[in-house]
């Protein structure tokens, strides 16, 4: 009967009731012919779908052989698509396999196994997908389409051609420039907004020679976007020199409108990183999002300076996989703290971890040897709202539970794991 659906129907939602009638009458065969069907189709499955075929296995384990494969094919598919699992699956896979919650030391070494945790990162085919992506499904759109910084702006086919002109400016600024370390300028510049968003309204409104008083309290305090008052250059700039001073190479990407626009107080910090030309801005007709994303993955080795967690639509339609694992490898993030005495902010960088976390076969290769990272305060992962299995708890997760783990769980089979197994 599937054979007769177009491609297009092949969604989550299509396998999860299949799955759930396998595990009412115990049938392995239905779940995994089912479960193939999904892989072929390349759907992605999340957690509860996991969840129901390891139930239906630790029903039938008695039958070790003809169970373990298929416990290997679904670490398999996790593998690919599935970072992050909850402590349900976790335990159901220690029933299934044996193992041991693992501590993992800061170089990525297991504890119980004294194997590595391995760290992926992309391959220069993989890199050239996401750019094509970035060109294809992000910029493309914007050349024909309005844009939030520029909604009056008619779009004709010479204005279609001067946007694929500057954005092949840009591309060929960066190309000419020596950086492994693109600073998210916005993202950084406006750290703290709604500490301060008040306050710099009120000197904008000012400055613009309007009276203060006049202009309704939600106005002055309620953040637009675009946002309508300039980022602070001067936090940037403690963040460039931070990086400086570890040894890269920073380049910080602003939108054309924060650069041809800076306010008195950023032409200071301004005119030093144009003159180290370390600075560029992004086409104004562009997200800024797209274009230090751009920046990162165009230069191999180089690092993305942000705290923006990439969630946002607009990264989600990225080549899933090769996004997630970039992510995980190249996105440095920052804190910074402020001290009033002397206005002055100091930044703290922390870089990505030594090895990634995602489910992943243990480097000895053997087929039941794996390395899963896990949440241990969710059951399942409801991916779908954010919530726990089962549960009204509210959980911070993304759809595909982002790179945060709060335990690994290692198959090797200690000497007592086989005496509980036994």
């Amino acid at each position: 009967m599937l054979s007769y659906l177009p491609a297009s129907a092949y969604k989550r939602r299509l396998f999860n009731p299949l799955f759930k009638y396998a595990l009412s009458c115990n049938d392995v065969d239905f779940a995994f012919t089912f479960f193939r069907v999904a892989c072929q189709n390349k759907v992605e499955l999340w957690d509860e779908e996991y969840h129901l075929p390891l139930q239906l296995l630790v029903r039938v384990k008695a039958d070790a052989a003809r169970v373990t494969p298929y416990v290997v094919q679904l670490l398999e598919e996790m593998a690919l698509h599935h970072p992050v699992t909850g402590r349900g699956n976790v335990r159901l896979l220690g029933e299934l396999l044996g193992g041991t919650n693992a501590q993992v030391d800061s170089g990525g070494m297991c504890g119980a196994c004294g194997q590595a945790i391995q760290s992926f990162d992309l391959s220069g085919d993989d890199r050239g997908v996401l750019l094509d992506d970035i060109v294809e499904k992000l910029v493309k759109p914007r050349v024909s389409g309005r844009s939030n910084y520029e909604p009056e702006l008619e779009v004709g086919e010479a204005e279609k051609e001067k946007r694929w002109g500057s954005f092949e400016h840009f591309k060929n600024t960066l190309s000419a420039l020596r950086y492994d370390a693109v600073v998210d300028g916005a993202n950084v510049g406006y750290y703290g907004l709604n500490n301060w968003y008040s306050e710099a309204k009120a000197a904008l409104l000012r400055a613009q020679g309007v009276d203060v008083a006049t202009v309704p309290l939600h106005k002055r305090t309620h953040v637009p976007f675009p946002v309508d008052v300039p980022p602070k250059f001067r936090i940037v700039d403690s963040l460039v020199k931070t990086l400086v001073a570890q040894g890269r190479r920073p380049l910080v990407v602003f939108h054309q409108r924060h650069i041809a626009n800076a306010s008195d107080d950023n032409l200071v910090c301004l005119q030093q990183w144009l003159e180290q030309n370390i600075i560029v801005g992004s086409p104004a007709f562009l997200n800024d999002d797209y274009c230090w994303l751009y920046a990162c993955l165009a230069r191999p080795g180089s690092y993305i300076v942000t705290n923006d967690q990439m969630r946002d639509h607009h990264f989600s339609m990225l080549s899933r996989r090769f996004f997630l694992r970039w992510r995980q490898r190249h996105r440095i993030t920052y804190k910074a703290l402020f001290q009033k005495s002397t206005s002055v902010a100091l930044l703290h960088v922390r870089p990505p971890r030594a090895y990634s976390v995602w489910t992943q076969r243990a480097p000895d290769s053997v087929a039941t040897h794996w390395h899963i990272p896990f949440l241990d305060s969710v059951d399942v992962l409801d991916q779908a709202t954010n919530r726990v299995y089962a549960s009204d708890k509210d959980v911070d997760l993304s759809k595909d539970g982002d790179d945060e783990c709060s335990g690994w769980f290692c198959t090797v089979l200690t000497k007592q794991t086989e005496e509980e197994r036994a």
